[in-house]
């Protein structure tokens, strides 16, 4: 009598179970989706630490920072002052301030950032940075107060939330 060889079709669905089950595990394990939100996390502290050390040249060469009482923000709007993007409200007495599409992400001063670092005669950006999601939903999107130097952006991950946000001395513990 031959004996035969391979498998039935009962060991492959027992193997093919198996997989499944190690595979759900490790996407459970490895959480792919906050994987992808502390990259662009990383990728902000990267970004505000290359503007910080921007707008450090700009105090060396004496460039001025903007309107005391205003909040810059990275996303463009066709209204300067950001009426249409639905930010949340400010004190009496600050306004927002927005670049158009066209100009927002510009190094001479007519981007979301009114200093122009091209005066230095450095080349410390090509374009101004901005938040990797860059939307008013979730708060993804970055902001430079004039006059005072405070920068600010929201984050996704719960290791940032938890590091970054929390250790900066600033008030909120998201931001």
């Amino acid at each position: 009598m031959q004996q035969r060889t391979g498998f039935t079709i009962l060991e492959l669905l027992i193997v093919l179970a198996i997989l499944a089950v190690v595979a759900t595990i490790a996407v459970v394990i490895i959480n792919p989706a906050e994987l992808s939100a502390e990259a662009r996390d990383a990728s902000r502290l990267d970004q505000l630490s290359s503007i910080n050390r921007a707008l450090e040249y700009a105090d060396v060469y004496g460039l001025p920072h903007g309107a005391a009482q205003t909040v810059y923000v990275s996303i463009p709007d066709t209204d300067p002052a950001c009426a249409t993007l639905g930010l949340p409200p400010l004190n009496a007495g600050w306004n927002y301030a927005c670049a158009p599409v066209t100009l927002f992400r510009r190094v001479d001063g007519t981007g979301w950032i009114p200093i122009n670092f091209k005066s230095t005669g450095l080349s410390i950006f090509a374009t101004l940075p901005v938040d990797p999601i860059n939307t008013v939903a979730g708060g993804y999107y970055y902001t430079y107060v004039g006059g005072s130097w405070v920068l600010t952006a929201g984050f996704e991950s719960t290791k940032f939330r938890q590091t970054a946000a929390v250790t900066d001395g600033g008030t909120d513990p998201v931001r």
